[in-house]
Parts: structure tokens; sequence; C-alpha cells
């Protein structure tokens, strides 16, 4: 989700909705556009106008309520507005949509932000179905499902999708009677895997170099951790990793997931 438009406060947003049905919001934001003209303001009265914006209720991982003027855009105009999300011309035209809107709803706008449109996303790499699972690792790879397929983007599912990874290795780990010491790190327990289970020690043409591509690939995996701590809505982050490169790590793990099923099912 690329913002445009911030107020104060924790940087989160958990979309829940339309907050105003689409006969009243269509009313308002012909009033807004004719109030920003009419305080030469003919720019953000041109941006409100043309762009599809709908206000959504949202909430935060402390619980304050606010809406968001949210709008689900195709791929040239996302990127378009990502280029200029920061730019002073950007925050003067929202900063003038923003308080011409709390001044007529009776609700508080606290971000303006875009969305791209999914249908203008490529293909994703799916979530395989896992042999060996446990009820941890089937919630989050749901909860990480539902949340791409709600709108509310990678950068939310980020978390969901590394627990999901988490608890899987873990769960291979022990159903081959594999140690695993608590809390320990994706890298380590991936590594254990591949040294220790018979159908994941890799031994055919190319293994030195193939060896190295599963290493880099288990730490960068691992690197989400970080991501997702620092980057992500799953801790109340001022910045969030762009959705580009969100759904990135995103087909990354399941990449990996994919790879480790095929390979104990041979």
């Amino acid at each position: 989700m690329l913002r445009l438009y911030s107020g104060s406060g924790s940087q989160e947003i958990d979309l829940q909705g339309k907050a105003i049905p689409d006969d009243q919001w269509a009313k308002y934001k012909q009033l807004a556009v004719k109030m920003l003209n009419a305080r030469n303001a003919g720019e953000a009265a041109r941006f409100l106008d043309e762009t599809p914006f709908e206000v959504h209720a949202g909430i935060n991982f402390f619980g304050d309520e606010f809406c968001v003027l949210y709008a689900s855009v195709d791929f040239d105009t996302y990127i378009a507005l990502g280029e200029t999300a920061s730019s002073p011309e950007t925050n003067y035209v929202t900063t003038k949509i923003v308080s011409t809107l709390n001044e007529l709803l009776s609700v508080y706008i606290r971000f303006v932000a875009v969305d791209l449109a999914t249908n203008d996303l490529p293909s994703t790499v799916q979530s395989p179905v896992l042999a060996i699972s446990s009820s941890t690792v089937e919630r989050a790879l749901e909860d990480a499902q539902q949340l791409l397929s709600s709108g509310r983007g990678a950068s939310s599912a980020i978390d969901r999708a590394h627990t999901a990874l988490h608890g899987y290795l873990i769960a291979v780990a022990k159903s081959a009677g594999i140690e695993v010491e608590p809390n320990e790190k994706i890298t380590a327990i991936f590594k254990r895997i591949r040294e220790g289970h018979p159908k994941l020690n890799y031994i055919v043409p190319r293994e030195t170099e193939l060896g190295l591509v599963l290493k880099a690939a288990a730490t960068i995996v691992d690197s989400i951790n970080t991501v997702r701590n620092n980057a992500s809505v799953a801790h109340p982050n001022v910045e969030v990793v762009p959705e580009p490169e969100a759904m990135f790590l995103i087909n990354m793990i399941r990449s990996m997931l994919h790879y480790i099923e095929m390979k104990l099912k041979t």
C-alpha cells in the first residue's frame, strides 16, 4: 500500500471495508471537488475527481480507529504516484483534500493511500498443499492468503508467510527425528534438514553450485525476519516495504515450500 498522506501516530493500516456507502460518498466527493475549486486548489480538485477514491474504515495495532481515503489503481498510475509520493506538490494536494473532507464528513480521514489493482499484478507463486504440516502452519498460510485476497497487500502478509515457513521447517525436522533448538533461525533449521534428512541430502550433478543456491535462498528468507520486524505491518513501523518487494519475498517463501515438498515426495 502506497501512502500519499499520513496523519500522526502509527503508520499501520488495516482496512476494514467501506465507511461511507457509494451513493453518499459520490455526493460528498462532488461537493469536495466544488469546494476545492472555489478555494483555488484546482490541482487537488482534479486529483480527487479523477482518482477512484473511496472512504474506508481502518484500524491499527493499537486499536486506533480512523478512515482512509483509499483507491485501487492500475499499474501505470501506481508507478507514477509512487515516484511523486514524497514530493511537496503531492503533500500540498493531499493535505488540501484531507482538510476539505474532514470539514465535510462526520468521520476522520487519517491517511490517503492507494493499492495496485490485483488484476494488474502478474501471477504469484501459489501456496503448495503440504504433506507435513501443523495447525500453526495451516493457519499462517490461510491468514497470508486472506490478506493478499482482501487487497490489504503483500506487506501485510509477510509476517504470516514467514511464520508458515518457519513452522513448516520445524514440522519437517520433527517428522524425521531431527532435533531443533528453541528459537532456532530458519537458516540453521534448513541446514539441519538438508544435512540430516535423507530426501533432502543433495547428491546430483552440479552439487556444489546448487548447494550454494539453496544456502543463498535460505539466507534471503531468513532476512525476511528483519523485514517483518522493521518494515511490515506486523509491528507499528513508520515505513513498510513496498508492495513489489513484499510480494517477491512472499514468492521466495512459497518457492522454498514447493522445493522442500517436492523433495519429500520424490
